[in-house]
């Protein structure tokens, strides 16, 4: 006999929220890998110019992708008991397989329509309209399938593979220090911190960072910015953890808020 889950209490809103708790704890383990890399500039013969290089490195603690993959998984797990409660809600409480409900992604629109229908066996027709609204594939809505392939990799495979991302040089530095000769209270003021962003690069020793100026001497004070980023390449590569993490939350409680405009179902944040 199915047990009434349809009047429990929804848990959609704890495990977003626990989601956000792994994330704020991601950006404290970035905030702490401090001084990651080393630089050092060389003369370019033929130009004389001088070229700041990535001398290393430093290999990126195993807790960061260990919380991105939890934070991963608490977001698709929302999604897959967003699923179930609404399956339970159009069968009043008996589908035909209760432990057989996740939210239908595909790799392909394809894949998705051959597999939807045992995914959530059981919803409305207006409710697998309102899944396939979302698109949810690769090549319909891109974010959702690498929410499910992320998952799916950290959960079958191997921790995610998480990677140095090179974000451009303080661009600040170059002007402050073109007005140096100046008294201090004389200088213009253009802030402390920002980067150039460039096309954003994998990290790699010995890659060219900047070349400055013919007859530039090492300027101990230029900032570069790194950051960690993904470097799954069949999924998500060279883009931001932080970012992505922060994309994937608001598209899942996005989802969850139109489904429950159309079930009733509230994004509870109560454990």
């Amino acid at each position: 006999m199915l047990v009434d889950r349809t009047s429990a209490t929804v848990s959609l809103g704890s495990k977003v929220e626990r989601a956000k708790h792994h994330i704020e704890d991601l950006q404290a383990a970035i905030n702490a890998f401090s001084d990651p890399y080393s630089v050092i500039a060389k003369i370019d013969p033929q130009t004389s110019e001088l070229v700041y290089y990535l001398e290393s490195f430093k290999p990126i603690p195993d807790t960061i992708p260990l919380i991105c993959g939890d934070a991963i998984h608490n977001l698709m797990s929302a999604l897959d008991h967003l699923a179930y409660r609404v399956v339970m809600i159009d069968t009043n409480g008996c589908p035909p397989k209760e432990f057989g409900i996740y939210f239908p992604i595909g790799d392909s629109a394809k894949h998705y329509e051959s597999r939807r229908g045992r995914k959530v066996e059981g919803a409305r027709p207006e409710t697998l309209a309102a899944f396939d609204a979302l698109k949810p594939y690769k090549g319909g809505n891109d974010l959702l399938w690498a929410l499910h392939r992320l998952d799916n990799i950290d959960k079958h495979r191997l921790v995610l593979t998480i990677t140095g991302q090179f974000q451009g040089i303080n661009i600040v530095r170059l002007f402050d220090r073109q007005f140096e000769m100046l008294p201090k209270d004389s200088r213009p003021n253009f802030g402390t911190r920002v980067f150039d962003s460039p096309r954003i690069k994998i990290m790699e020793a010995g890659m060219e960072l900047f070349r400055d100026r013919c007859g530039a001497k090492f300027d101990p004070k230029l900032e570069f910015g790194f950051g960690i980023a993904f470097n799954e390449p069949e999924v998500v590569k060279g883009k931001s953890v932080l970012e992505t993490l922060h994309q994937l939350q608001n598209l899942v409680e996005n989802i969850i808020s139109a489904f429950g405009c159309k079930h009733g179902i509230l994004l509870d944040k109560s454990p």
